[in-house]
């Protein structure tokens, strides 16, 4: 895999793949990376509460704190 951003908040990090994947360790996802279930993404943001990402083909934002997307 090839990787763009990583973002980190609070105890939770995540990285987006040049697939456009993301995958996310730390707090509620454990120290191995673990694909979260998004559409592929263009872009990530993080605070210390919850992970963002836009979609790359519909635009939308999806944020989560764990790997179940809300």
């Amino acid at each position: 895999l090839g990787w763009g951003d990583v973002v980190a908040g609070g105890t939770r990090s995540c990285a987006l793949a040049t697939s456009g994947n993301v995958y996310c360790w730390g707090r509620d996802f454990g120290t191995t990376p673990v694909r979260v279930a998004l559409d592929p993404v263009r872009e990530l943001s993080a605070s210390d509460h919850e992970i963002c990402a836009i979609t790359s083909q519909a635009g939308l934002v999806a944020c989560f704190d764990s790997p179940l997307v809300h």
